[in-house]
């Protein structure tokens, strides 16, 4: 099993996009990921071997946060498996050929892993399993918006806006309240939306649209890193997996530009910086905007998804709005840097880039997740994420900081000579 079971739905595409990693999310994933792990076996007397593969996954996998939500049988597996990997980490040889070697044991039906395996296995005890709080009252309120009962409906879905603990989860249940609302008044289902966003800014807008909130940071960039950090990751096991998993996403793929888009916001976290997506949230301005201190800022123009060898004329006119649309929005003492995210920095004939521009191509961007899983590397082996001094020491020795960052990742445009 290759990543995180992928959507492919409308509707559970748009929830994977506005849920995220959301509680709500997480349980879903799990939830397919156990019964693609079923699919192996179908009695007592058939026999698998599951490979989980990928960062995203793996670190899902290792988090002890989220071991109480499989079911005792995965867990009494995983738990397993660990007690192997921690016995071939011990043994000398090639990583591989160790785990083909176990493998062989599984397959063939080696008595002793038959033995132990179902010991493992006995041990699970199976208890009552808890509904989600928001569970039962969504239902309700579908059932009522099912039979035109919108009052109903939207009394039944406060309850489970109430019930909610997850901000993203909170303000996507609160655009399906407005839903219920606009049957029966309007205007409330409108302030409802504007209380959605303040919870998860990827929900629909109203129809007056949303002002832009002004990004500042208010501390320096390495305690804003450390609290991040700290914020975000348990364990050193944690912090690895979880930058991998970030990393993983920051990937040029047509097929992947979402998932892109909020790992370059979540990046911005990692480094220290102040991020948010303006597109997103309002309608207008750049795909991701970097504070990075001192009133200078990053205006980024993803284009991951490009295939092509050359930055097209509309691709640069995008950043150049984006750029008119930060000065509209920041006042003369800012100072913003253009940023186009592109495979290729060599621009079409009739292509004018704003004064300024600087290109992350792949390989740049290579450069920078290389840079940045170095000084995570060295926060883990010294257990330091949470210390703003070595996370400073750290973001520096390894070109980090802000002062310069966007030169020292990126490339100049080159413009191609008309064919």
């Amino acid at each position: 099993m290759d990543g995180l079971p992928e959507a492919y739905g409308g509707l559970t595409r748009r929830e994977q996009i506005l849920l995220g990693d959301s509680e709500g999310m997480v349980n879903r994933q799990l939830q397919r990921l156990e019964q693609g792990m079923g699919r192996g076996v179908r009695s007592v007397n058939d026999g698998c071997v599951v490979l989980l593969l990928g960062a995203r996954l793996s670190q899902m996998i290792a988090s002890p946060q989220y071991r109480a939500r499989f079911g005792p049988a995965t867990r009494a597996q995983i738990d397993l498996s660990r007690q192997v990997a921690q016995a071939l980490a011990q043994q000398a040889g090639n990583p591989l050929e160790k785990i083909a070697s176990v493998v062989g044991q599984v397959l063939g039906r080696d008595p002793g892993w038959i033995a132990t395996a179902r010991a493992n296995l006995a041990e699970a005890t199976y208890s009552t399993t808890a509904l989600s709080p928001v569970a039962a009252p969504s239902r309700a309120a579908f059932d009522q918006a099912a039979l035109r009962q919108f009052a109903s409906a939207a009394s039944h879905m406060s309850k489970a806006v109430a019930a909610a603990t997850d901000q993203a989860e909170r303000g996507y249940l609160q655009e399906q309240l407005a839903a219920y609302q606009h049957f029966t008044d309007a205007p409330k289902a409108q302030q409802t939306l504007v209380k959605a966003l303040a919870y998860n800014p990827s929900l629909l807008r109203p129809i007056e649209g949303v002002k832009a909130a002004r990004l500042t940071v208010s501390d320096a960039q390495s305690v804003q890193a450390a609290e991040f950090l700290e914020r975000t990751y348990r364990d050193r096991n944690d912090l690895l997996l979880g930058v991998d998993a970030l990393l993983a996403d920051l990937v040029y793929d047509p097929k992947r530009v979402p998932a892109f888009e909020v790992a370059l916001e979540r990046l911005g976290r990692h480094l220290g910086f102040g991020a948010q997506r303006p597109e997103q949230s309002t309608g207008n301005g750049p795909d991701v905007l970097w504070a990075t201190g001192n009133l200078r800022y990053l205006v980024l123009e993803a284009k991951s998804g490009a295939i092509a060898d050359r930055i097209w004329r509309k691709d640069v006119e995008q950043l150049a709005h984006s750029m008119n649309w930060f000065e509209e929005t920041y006042d003369a003492t800012c100072n913003a840097t253009p940023v186009l995210l592109n495979r290729s920095n060599s621009l079409e004939y009739n292509a004018v880039a704003p004064a300024g521009t600087r290109i992350i191509t792949e390989q740049t961007m290579g450069n920078l997740g290389q840079a940045l899983r170095k000084a995570v590397i060295a926060l883990a082996d010294a257990d330091a994420w949470a210390n703003p001094a070595v996370v400073e020491q750290q973001l520096r020795a390894h070109g980090l900081l802000s002062q310069g960052i966007a030169g020292r990742f990126s490339v100049g445009p080159r413009n191609m000579a008309k064919a």
